[in-house]
């Protein structure tokens, strides 16, 4: 994990996630909203984890659930 933990370290703190084929956005179906608030969940518990903060935020930004190619998260620490 220390080369996992410098990546994201030298990333300043912030980092992009795409998600193809989200199964939770996909069994939302089109709300036009964001659905994938578990995946989001799961992103910060790891990246808690990995650099050892517990200051850690995660959002959804774009998803299949609302009309988008992809879903992608934003995480910032």
């Amino acid at each position: 994990m220390p080369i996992l933990q410098s990546i994201i370290s030298g990333m300043k703190g912030e980092a992009k996630i795409y998600l193809k084929n989200s199964f939770f956005a996909a069994a939302a179906g089109n709300t036009g909203k964001t659905e994938c608030w578990i995946v989001a969940g799961m992103i910060i518990g790891a990246a808690r984890k990995i650099l050892g903060k517990e200051d850690v935020n995660c959002f959804e930004e774009k998803s299949l659930s609302k009309g988008d190619d992809q879903c992608e998260f934003h995480l910032k620490s």
